[in-house]
């Protein structure tokens, strides 16, 4: 997994500095304990509950093809309990003991098959979630201004299919046998999340959305770490000149993320109006930072 995750996205989950290359990532835990020594009638259980919930966890991530395919899953479970694949199980009914042993292993059973199916099937899952992630994707990119949604595209797509893969891991099919619910909440934050980080934490990037003219910035790139101005702070100096209406719109298009036409309904002006402003504050922060520029020798 840690190669198809550097592979599908080198540059760390949602572009957030890590101490290391896990990010946010679930770890799942597969360890089992040796079973063998158990009855016949609990084993038999174990197997029975191990097999019921594949069955859970196939059809909500797989496509109806794949369905059949849980052989390998229950005899990875089945190895790594200890249980011979070849042993005869008599059915019983499932005692106390088996109960209590469940509870205790089913997690990790869990995790094993979740585990066994990504190893196996990633591309598959991706495959078979592509149409429903292409339009969350979309449909998010539509409220985003044109120039900020053609830009980050394809990151907010490897964003929607990593945060998918990461609710699977998370997933829990005893609350919801549906997966889709939870990853389509947690798809839309993680794309909200991606967007106000790099906002803060790439200035670059997010003086390009704001002026739409890379070039007034490309001398702030240029500098060391440890010669870096702080970006932050040239941007708050910048947005200090803005009147607090022209600073209210250029806040709510470009960090908010709303358009021209929510604005006019809460500033209840027309929205030519809207895009007249934003315009001229545009201007005024270009000119005021190019001064800067100037003056600083950049």
């Amino acid at each position: 997994m840690g190669q198809y995750y550097s592979k599908l996205y080198p540059q760390s989950i949602f572009r957030r500095s890590r101490n290391d290359d896990s990010g946010d990532r679930v770890e799942l835990k597969t360890t089992l304990p040796d079973i063998s020594s158990k009855s016949a009638a609990v084993l038999f259980y174990i197997l029975s509950q191990t097999q019921d919930m594949c069955d859970v966890v196939f059809v909500a991530i797989l496509p109806e093809s794949h369905i059949d395919k849980q052989a390998h899953c229950l005899s990875v479970v089945s190895k790594a309990l200890g249980v011979a694949e070849t042993k005869k199980l008599k059915p019983g009914k499932g005692s106390k003991t088996a109960e209590t042993l469940w509870i205790k292993l089913q997690s990790n059973i869990l995790n094993t098959i979740k585990l066994e199916i990504l190893k196996r099937y990633t591309d598959v899952i991706l495959e078979f979630f592509a149409q429903k992630l292409n339009y969350l994707v979309k449909q998010y990119a539509r409220h985003l201004p044109h120039h900020i949604a053609n830009s980050e595209g394809d990151d907010l797509s490897t964003i929607a299919q990593l945060e998918l893969l990461e609710t699977f891991k998370s997933w829990n099919p005893q609350k919801n046998t549906a997966i889709w619910p939870l990853a389509y909440s947690r798809i839309n934050g993680a794309m909200k999340d991606h967007i106000r980080y790099i906002s803060k934490s790439d200035p670059g990037r997010f003086y390009d959305w704001v002026t739409d003219a890379a070039y007034v910035f490309m001398s702030y790139n240029t500098t060391t770490m440890e010669d870096e101005i702080e970006t932050d702070v040239q941007l708050t100096e910048a947005m200090e000149i803005l009147t607090p209406r022209e600073k209210r719109i250029v806040v709510a298009y470009v960090k908010d993320d709303q358009t021209f036409q929510h604005i006019s309904k809460q500033i209840k002006i027309s929205e030519s109006q809207i895009s007249r402003i934003y315009k001229k504050s545009i201007e005024k922060i270009q000119k005021h930072l190019d001064k800067k520029s100037k003056a600083t020798g950049c």
